[in-house]
Formats: C-alpha cells, sequence, structure tokens
C-alpha cells in the first residue's frame, strides 16, 4: 500500500483503528516522521498524542549502522545488538559511553523544544505509563494496565 504522504497514511490508519474510538486510547509517536501519522489517528480517535523519544546507539566508526537504541524514560530502556556489538568489537564501557551521549541528546532536545499546545502533560512512554486515564466509569479512571483505579 503507498501513499502521497505521512498525513495520508495516519487518516487510513485512522479509519482502521477507528474501533478504539471513545475507549481511551493514548497515541504514541516516533519523532519525527511518526509524528504527522500519529497526529491524524490521535485526531480522528479523540486520543492525547505523545513522543516516544528514541536515539540510535551507532557504532563508533558507522555511526549509521545501530548496534543498539535508547528511550527516554525515568528508567531509559536500553536494547542492544549483540551480534553488531561483537562484529565490532564494542565493549560494555564502549557502549555505556556512547548510549549516554545519546540520552544526552535527548535530554537536551526535550529541554530546547517549545511546547507546541501549551499544555504540560505526560509526552514519554514512562510518563504515560504512570499517568491514570479516564474511563467513562463516574469516579473511576484506567491505569496502565487496562484496570479501573479508584479516582
Amino acid at each position: 500500500m503507498s501513499f502521497m504522504d505521512r498525513s495520508e497514511a495516519g487518516k487510513k490508519l485512522a479509519v482502521a483503528l477507528k474501533q478504539y474510538e471513545g475507549k481511551n486510547p493514548v497515541v504514541l509517536a516516533l519523532p519525527r516522521g511518526g509524528v504527522p501519522v500519529a497526529a491524524e489517528v490521535a485526531a480522528a480517535l479523540h486520543a492525547p498524542l505523545g513522543l516516544v523519544l528514541v536515539r540510535k546507539i551507532g557504532v563508533p566508526m558507522r555511526p549509521e549502522l545501530a548496534m543498539g537504541a535508547v528511550v527516554d524514560g525515568a528508567a531509559p530502556v536500553v536494547v542492544r545488538n549483540e551480534d553488531i556489538i561483537r562484529y565490532a568489537a564494542i565493549d560494555d564501557a564502549e557502549f555505556k559511553r556512547i548510549c549516554d551521549l545519546e540520552l544526552a541528546e535527548i535530554e537536551r532536545r526535550k529541554r530546547d523544544a517549545p511546547a507546541q499546545d501549551g499544555r504540560k502533560g505526560p509526552s514519554t512512554l514512562s510518563e504515560f505509563r504512570q499517568t491514570p486515564i479516564p474511563s467513562r466509569s463516574p469516579g473511576k479512571s484506567v491505569g496502565p494496565d487496562g484496570y479501573d483505579e479508584a479516582a
């Protein structure tokens, strides 16, 4: 399936996800390319839109080659590609050094990014996990595990 642009892709995806409208979905996007798609989905489903900030951990001599990735959050999630790490002869200290640089870049981008809509709310995956989402039941909210929590 091909699309004219990412906005069109988001609109078509929103149609496929219409069953979630009214069920308190949360739409998360990966900047930059995922945002136009997710924005269309969030708008169609009347859902909040958040960002999952991820940085590739590149091999030093070939930075476009990913030896891992790091996902922002209170406890960042680090994914390692052990085959690439072994092939590139990267030791744990070097991997951690590059991972720390990428985490610092995520922090710099969060600090320097202007607020787009003036709202303050959860914007990372870990923040969404800790945020109760209102449900239709009066006096109740749905927590990150999908079960109602007492408000």
